[in-house]
Parts: C-alpha cells; structure tokens; sequence
C-alpha cells in the first residue's frame, strides 16, 4: 500500500470505532497508530482465524491484501465487527461494533492511554508492554488481562482460542443480548 492509501485506511478503521475524521483530533490517535503498527500474532491454534480476519478488512474496504501481515488494530476491529455481525447483531440495537472494541480496550486496559498521556516515553512502553501480555497470553487463568475476562473460567484463558474466549464472555454476560 502507498503511503497516503496506508493513511486512509487506518482512518477508516479508525471511523468503524468511532473516531471520526480527523483521528488526530480524537484523543487517542497515538494509541490507534502503535495498534495499527504493533503486528497480530497467535501462538493458540486457530487464533490465526482472527489475524485472516483483519487481513480480510483490506479487501472489504478496497485495499489489496498485500504481503504483510495482519496488524493489533486491524484484528480487534474484525473481531468487533463479527461480534456485532455474527454473535449478537440486533436490529433494534443497530451497530454495536464500536462498543465492543471499546469493551474489549478497557478489559485489557489501553483505553486510559489518551494522546496527552503519550507524552513520557513509559506510556509507550507500558502500551506495548500491555499488547504483548496479550498477544503472547501472559494474562491471568479467568482472562483477566485479556480481551475477556470470566467471572467463573473452567478452562485455563491462555490456552483458549480468543473466538471460544469471546462465546463463553456473551454466555456469561446476557446483558451484552
């Protein structure tokens, strides 16, 4: 992608969370960028799935899946997408993507990483320290620390792939209905 197609789809992606034009402005466009720069990776099988499905955003949005691979940002946007599209879509409620990707921020903790804070160098560092916990599944047996946390978890979360992880969340959470 050439630079300035680069730039209109991260704002795009940016929009389909809710922050709208220009991002600059929105008060977390330095945490968007370090998502969008921070590469997805799985080490849980069929995690994968998730990381296809932001490569897929490229092509939906008219930007050719080039030879690079899927980005933080672009997977917990897909992922919002499908809970809202797959899991819970409601016609009385409408779109409900941007709250789940503002859901699944606060729960792992980056949401309170607004563009004053990103002043010190530590913010970064504390930003990626918090990504890496979850790409590499450093968050705790219940969840906590991930995207979704469970009051009452059977099954060790690190070891769950993140699509289970998300069922058993709305299971637990029939508000989210």
């Amino acid at each position: 992608m050439t630079r300035k197609a680069n730039d209109v789809y991260f704002g795009i992606l940016c929009d389909l969370v809710g922050l709208k034009e220009p991002v600059e402005q929105s008060g977390y466009f330095e945490l968007m960028y370090q998502l969008y720069r921070t590469g997805f990776y799985s080490i849980v099988p069929n995690d994968d799935n998730r990381g296809l499905d932001g490569i897929r955003m490229r092509d939906k949005y008219g930007f050719p899946a080039v030879d690079v691979g899927c980005s933080l940002l672009e997977m917990l946007v897909a992922l919002s997408v499908r809970c809202d599209e797959d899991i819970l879509y409601s016609p009385e409620h409408g779109d409900r993507s941007k709250e789940w990707f503002w859901m699944m921020l606060t729960n792992i903790g980056l949401n309170k990483f607004r563009d004053r804070s990103f002043g010190d160098a530590w913010k970064y560092e504390n930003v990626e320290k918090i990504c890496l916990k979850l790409l590499n599944r450093e968050y705790s047996y219940d969840g906590k620390g991930g995207l979704f946390p469970l009051k009452d978890a059977r099954k060790d979360q690190t070891e769950v792939e993140i699509w289970y992880q998300l069922a058993t969340y709305v299971l637990e959470h029939p508000e989210l209905e």
